[in-house]
């Protein structure tokens, strides 16, 4: 079994993979500066499930560089989920360059000067490195956009198209990872994620388009649908991403240098009108549209093709859309205390959260 640091691993994301790593077996730690909201809750939640089978560090990776090294020293592959995912960003572009490229450079060089041999390191990156799909042919037809070519998803040979600050800062870092394989021989592994959704979102307008919807059928307020709701994705559960960042963290030698792409692909596409529809449906509520602006420089479809993952990792999602989004609303509906606290107060202390329940 492996040593595994897992940054950022008290968030959404790396709350579902450290269980799912201890689960496996593997030695865990959370490093984390619990600035997102809902992160001490996470945090709290993991240490009450798995105890002293996790040890949490509390760093931030643009500035704890001596506390980071050592963490590195003792670490035998590094899972680097760090990042300001708000788009397009364009509020608070420092924000998203410092916390996305410096946070990944820093990471890189602790690696690229760890006193021992250096672990791997496996990046999660985005689907916005390609940006607007440039060249990419697409139409609407009903309640949907679809590819002119009839391609079954975007793979890694799509040219990359940084735009806005969250997409130029994300592709940076995604380059950066890439290019210390080639120039330093570090064992490094890019993964770009589509839309992932699950339990230990709140609703707050950077999670999920699936969870804000859940948000709003549970509170009854209503819920800001980007342009005319026609854009089109594809959805993974969060714990199918634990399960492949985990098989990725397994599989080191296979996956070294590589860049995959890791969605719910064609099976689980759904335009955001017809998500409504679905969460409704399986959530008996009727939800309030506010229709707004959509974000500048997002494509009105994203698809992904999970043939290169699948191929050198034998890996494929196993949770359907439908129970992942009924387990969400399930979890949501049973935390619902917690989540009107966080959005009431984002910077809720940690010792007035309300616990978490499974």
């Amino acid at each position: 079994m492996a040593r595994v640091l897992v940054l950022g691993g008290a968030g959404f994301l790396g709350t579902h993979l450290t269980e799912h790593l201890v689960g496996l077996g593997h030695e865990t730690s959370v490093a984390d500066n619990l600035s997102c909201p809902g992160s001490a809750a996470n945090l709290e939640w993991l240490q009450s499930r798995l105890g002293s089978k996790i040890v949490f560090h509390r760093i931030d990776v643009r500035t704890d560089h001596s506390r980071l090294a050592r963490l590195v020293d003792s670490t035998d592959v590094l899972v680097h989920l760090v990042g300001e995912s708000r788009c397009p960003g364009v509020e608070n572009p420092r924000a998203h360059f410092e916390t996305n490229v410096v946070g990944a450079f820093n990471v890189l060089e602790c690696i690229r000067h760890s006193k021992r041999s250096a672990p791997a390191v496996v990046h999660v990156s985005t689907s916005r490195v390609y940006g607007r799909l440039v060249g990419v042919g697409r139409h609407t037809n009903g309640a949907r956009t679809y590819f002119d070519d009839g391609r079954a998803g975007i793979d890694e040979s799509t040219p990359l198209d940084f735009s806005n600050p969250s997409g130029c800062s994300q592709g940076a870092a995604d380059q950066y990872v890439l290019d210390y394989s080639r120039t330093y021989d570090l064992d490094t592994v890019v993964l770009r994620l589509s839309n992932v959704y699950g339990p230990h979102e709140y609703g707050r307008p950077t999670d999920s388009w699936p969870a804000r919807l859940t948000a709003a059928a549970i509170s009854g307020g209503p819920a800001a649908m980007e342009g005319d709701g026609r854009r089109t994705g594809d959805y993974l559960a969060a714990e199918d991403l634990a399960r492949v960042v985990a098989r990725v963290v397994e599989n080191v030698p296979v996956c070294r240098g590589e860049v995959y792409n890791v969605g719910g692909g064609p099976a689980s596409g759904y335009s955001n009108l017809e998500m409504v529809e679905l969460v409704e449906k399986l959530s008996g509520r009727e939800i309030e549209l506010k229709f707004v602006e959509a974000p500048a420089g997002e494509p009105d479809i994203y698809i992904t093709d999970n043939t290169k993952i699948g191929r050198h990792l034998d890996w494929h999602p196993e949770c359907s859309v439908a129970r992942g989004i009924s387990n969400l609303i399930r979890w949501m509906s049973r935390n619902a205390e917690a989540m009107r606290a966080m959005v009431s107060r984002p910077a809720i202390p940690a010792a007035e959260a309300v616990p978490l329940r499974a």
